[in-house]
């Protein structure tokens, strides 16, 4: 596949250097495993939340964002009934950059069945902390999967839709300056984690 196609830097204005390279890694199937991955390890321990992956890298060609907001859902259901799993036999899993606080409020919600996963959508706790307090609940993971697809189809949806559109008035933009663009997102990512776990402390 080449990424090119949208649209050809040999009939449109110059690129930068890191653009072309993104975008060969945004089209390509790696890609994808990528994005797998990220939503996996986010919902296992990894401390940089889902949507970060169609941030940093699938804005790079707009038409990708769709399959990679739907590699990383598959990668965080996957990742979360992982943990739920691993948690009912008392295995501990590292959940960086996360407060006493989230997990009571996590273990509130859960108390009333898988749905209350629904509340990490908005809520700002990371989805790895839901999973672990229901496998400490010992809730069943077919129920729990199919509400987590629903929380995290639905907040990744949401995200997809936001930055599809973004990239695609942006797009010229981002081709010439991928590297400022990064710079700045991960500033501006840093930030706002740094006011949402204080909010939880």
């Amino acid at each position: 596949m080449n990424p090119a196609t949208e649209p050809s830097p040999a009939t449109e204005e110059p690129t930068g250097r890191l653009w072309p390279v993104m975008a060969r890694l945004v089209a390509s199937r790696w890609g994808l495993v990528l994005a797998f991955t990220w939503g996996f390890t986010e919902a296992m321990s990894w401390p940089i939340m889902a949507e970060m992956a169609l941030v940093l890298f699938a804005v790079a060609l707009p038409r990708r964002i769709w399959a990679w907001a739907a590699a990383v859902v598959a990668g965080s259901v996957t990742g979360v009934l992982s943990h739920a799993w691993l948690s009912t036999w008392d295995v501990v899993i590292p959940t960086p950059w996360t407060t006493p606080a989230m997990f009571e409020t996590a273990h509130a919600h859960l108390l009333d069945g898988p749905g209350g996963i629904m509340h990490q959508a908005l809520n700002g706790i990371p989805v790895k902390v839901y999973a672990q307090i229901a496998g400490d609940l010992g809730i069943d993971l077919i129920p729990l999967a199919l509400w987590t697809t629903l929380e995290r189809g639905a907040r990744m949806g949401a995200a997809a839709v936001v930055l599809f559109l973004l990239s695609r008035v942006l797009h010229r933009l981002l081709r010439r300056w991928y590297g400022a663009y990064l710079v700045i997102a991960g500033g501006i990512y840093a930030g706002v984690l740094v006011l949402v776990i204080g909010s939880w402390r």
